[in-house]
């Protein structure tokens, strides 16, 4: 919402006073949906329906006032209208001097005055207060027939009125009255104002886009081969940035993760040899005695297991489950 210069409202510069004699309007917004509502009267020049507006403070005080109030509370809220938005903007509250209970909250005419007195000696248009706020604490946000009152009788002075109610558990309900368009909208739509003079977001996504780069980890295409049958030079890498088929059989598979294309054939050459290199340091054996031995099932085994020369010359004599250690000549073997 642009900023402008707020518009005055055309009400007498006086605070609301609550009328106890039979009020002129009579209507039904105890709604909890979004609707507009018919007062008393023709419903000519109708406005559309407006959204209400808090200031990051006045959003902070009311969430305070809820949460710390463990009866019913009241306040008042001092308004800008911005016509041109359709749009009020709560950007002070006012507390008044209230009588309070589980199920009410009773702000007398002095309280009201006292606030506005103060309101005065600021130099502040009390015509602007026309926002009245309860608690509910922890019950539902639905009006009872009281808050319905409550509205008639502050609309006597404020042709255009704004009435929510709130709890503990972050539920309001928002209704504006426009008395001369003997109209109320319920349920209005509602949000905090940040008043910057630019978007606070403008351009970040490109920004976000250009700069922030994922890490990329380039497997190459013999990597589960090297890891199953030359034992651990790859554990420093994650399991989560393994090839998934890896982790489930000890034979791994035959590909490997694909290579991202912001990587030049001149950088996988260089991880290829790298990967050369480590492949030339590992110890030629495939963990016996560490990692499996002779009780290990055959399909358990790494590959490359019967070729492992601790196995060879401490478990292949007794290694019940291969056969080629007892029977070389069926199978052709290597002798034991």
């Amino acid at each position: 919402m642009a900023k402008r210069k707020p518009v005055k409202q055309p009400a007498p510069a006086q605070a609301p006073v609550a009328v106890k004699s039979k009020p002129e309007w009579d209507f039904d917004t105890a709604s909890m949906v979004t609707d507009m509502v018919r007062l008393t009267g023709p419903n000519d020049d109708v406005p559309a329906m407006p959204t209400v507006f808090y200031t990051p403070e006045v959003d902070a005080q009311m969430k305070f006032i809820v949460n710390k109030c463990n009866q019913e509370v009241g306040w008042m809220g001092l308004v800008t209208h911005y016509e041109d938005q359709n749009a009020f903007l709560v950007h002070r509250i006012m507390l008044p001097q209230q009588q309070v209970h589980s199920a009410t909250t009773e702000i007398s005419d002095e309280g009201l005055s006292e606030i506005a007195e103060e309101l005065i000696a600021e130099d502040v248009d009390t015509s602007t207060m026309y926002c009245w706020y309860h608690s509910h604490v922890n019950m539902a946000v639905s009006p009872s027939q009281q808050d319905e009152d409550q509205v008639a009788e502050y609309m006597s002075s404020c042709p255009i009125f704004i009435r929510g109610i709130v709890n503990k558990r972050g539920d309001s309900k928002v209704d504006v009255y426009y008395r001369d368009h003997n109209i109320a909208y319920t349920c209005v739509p509602t949000a905090i104002f940040y008043n910057f003079d630019k978007d606070p977001l403008e351009g970040l996504e490109e920004l976000i886009k250009e700069r922030v780069k994922p890490i990329v980890t380039v497997y190459p295409n013999n990597w589960n081969n090297h890891y199953s049958t030359r034992g651990s030079y790859y554990p420093s890498v994650p399991v989560n940035q393994r090839p998934n088929s890896d982790a489930m059989t000890p034979y791994g598979n035959t590909y490997g993760a694909p290579v991202q294309e912001t990587y030049t054939q001149e950088e996988i050459a260089a991880e290829n040899d790298e990967v050369d290199h480590l492949y030339d340091t590992v110890p030629d054996y495939t963990g016996y005695g560490f990692e499996w031995d002779e009780c290990d099932p055959i399909g358990l085994r790494p590959m490359g297991w019967a070729d492992d020369p601790t196995y060879i010359q401490h478990g292949k004599a007794h290694d019940s489950q291969n056969q080629w250690a007892y029977e070389p000549d069926l199978y052709g073997a290597a002798d034991a």
